[in-house]
């Protein structure tokens, strides 16, 4: 009765311990229900993710499309602009006579009076949208200036320019779909002497572009402005940096002659030639590596250079000139001994002289206030030299706006020393060198593929015939 009394109970335990399985079993798929509800729900937040997604891209493919759109309006309201521009000078300077009771009618016998100068017509070339119109509206803010286009892109701007016809173009260097040195190798295969200004930002990077431009046969720069700290600020350097230059290649740029130009005599004892000192600013980079490059390694005389440039420009411009010349070319360092054969250029925002101790003659730099607006200065410099070299030296004035150089070319001469002008029909502007040779102060009127050899002539050959000098 005991065995079967357990057995009974191992019989009972045993159907529990099933119910219990059986439990277990449903407790199970209840689970894998959840589950499947847990993944369906899942499967439901990831479409409405991709879904949003979808929606995000198709709202930004919108608002692409509407800024677009936008920057079609605004080309079309400024060609409209233009239209209108143009329409109300035509009406202004025809022939038509719209009576006003109030003014007298005018003498069809007296002369008319003297038509405006027509505008420098720009096209500015820029991908960000506020460079482009803030330099639009400080340009024609300009009685002189007139925009007649904007273009985002390389490609725009040259689709642009048969249309607008502008006088000079200010390119932007990166920009999308085409760059600034791409556009302006395009334009100079169709329009060789159209004049273009880079507009680069005042960064490592954006030095070097720009000297790449300049060697391919861009007219000038200007750098953007950053971090003046006020709106004012901007719009000065803008009016300062940028407008003038705009203004002297849209122009023909002339200078009057000066009506009593300074007579020196001719000397017949000129000095044994210690030094070189050459002056340059707008067309600059190219020139110096003409001159420069035809110098031997074995040049028995220093050679000194002011290129009004901004810092760190005028490293890289050194370091380029390096690579192309037979002597060392440096940015000049405060304190180093000048030593034959080797060229340095004053840095960027740092006037250059020349100093004589008891070891030899020194390179010094300093800040003392700009002359001409220009520092480094041309001016400062000859003048050094003249003090320090007397009639040892040559001052040579290359390429540029402005009059820097000419006070110090006087010096020069006063010196004794001898000055080489750069001619008109080879200089980017003939500008600083114009100057000299209307005062009367120029030895010699030059090329720029001349200036070299003749260089070298009056170092090697000291005794030149007077009619030379």
């Amino acid at each position: 009765m005991k065995l079967k009394d357990s057995l009974m109970r191992f019989k009972d335990s045993l159907m529990k311990i099933k119910d219990s399985l059986m439990r277990f079993k449903d407790s199970l798929m209840k689970l894998k229900d959840s589950l499947m509800e847990f993944k369906g729900s899942l499967m439901k937040l990831k479409d409405s993710f991709t879904s949003i997604k979808d929606s995000l891209m198709k709202l930004k493919d919108s608002l692409m499309q509407f800024k677009d759109s936008l920057m079609k309006l605004k080309d079309s309201l400024m060609k409209l602009k233009d239209s209108f521009m143009k329409f109300k000078d035509l009406l202004l300077h025809s022939k038509i006579y719209l009576p006003n009771p109030q003014s007298p009618i005018p003498n069809p016998q007296s002369p008319n009076p003297q038509s405006p100068m027509p505008k420098i017509r720009v096209l500015i070339v820029d991908d960000a949208v506020v460079v482009r119109s803030r330099v639009s509206k400080i340009l024609s803010s300009d009685p002189e200036l007139e925009v007649v286009g904007v273009a985002a892109n390389g490609r725009i701007a040259l689709a642009k320019i048969s249309h607008v016809n502008p006088d000079v173009i200010i390119l932007d260097l990166e920009m999308p779909e085409m760059d600034g040195l791409q556009t302006l190798a395009a334009i100079r295969q169709k329009y060789p002497r159209l004049p273009v200004i880079m507009y680069s930002t005042f960064t490592h990077s954006g030095a070097i572009a720009t000297l790449e431009a300049l060697s391919l046969g861009a007219s000038d720069y200007a750098t953007k402005p950053s971090n003046l700290g006020s709106v004012e600020a901007t719009t000065q350097h803008i009016r300062d940096d940028l407008i003038p230059k705009i203004k002297v290649f849209g122009t023909f740029f002339t200078v009057s002659a000066i009506t009593h130009p300074v007579i020196f005599p001719v000397q017949s004892d000129i000095q044994q030639v210690e030094v070189v000192a050459i002056g340059v600013s707008t067309g600059g980079p190219n020139a110096l590596a003409v001159v420069l490059k035809e110098f031997p390694a074995d040049l028995s005389v220093p050679i000194l250079i002011v290129q009004h440039m901004p810092p760190m420009f005028t490293k890289l411009l050194a370091k380029q000139l390096a690579s192309k010349c037979q002597i060392p070319v440096n940015e000049a360092v405060s304190g180093q001994i000048l030593k034959p054969g080797h060229a340095w250029i004053a840095p960027g925002d740092f006037h250059l002289i020349v100093q004589r101790d008891k070891t030899g003659v020194r390179l010094v730099t300093h800040q003392a206030s700009p002359e001409n607006s220009c520092r480094p200065s041309v001016d400062v410099l000859l003048r050094s030299v003249a003090q320090v070299y007397g009639g040892g030296a040559i001052a040579v004035i290359l390429t540029g706006m402005g009059q820097d150089g000419l006070h110090g070319c006087q010096c020069i001469r006063e010196a004794g020393g001898q000055v080489i002008a750069q001619d008109k029909a080879t200089s980017v502007v003939w500008g600083m060198p114009s100057f000299v040779v209307n005062a009367g102060l120029a030895n010699k009127i030059l090329p720029l593929n001349e200036i070299a050899n003749e260089i070298m002539h009056r170092i090697g050959f000291n005794q030149v015939p007077p009619s030379d000098l």
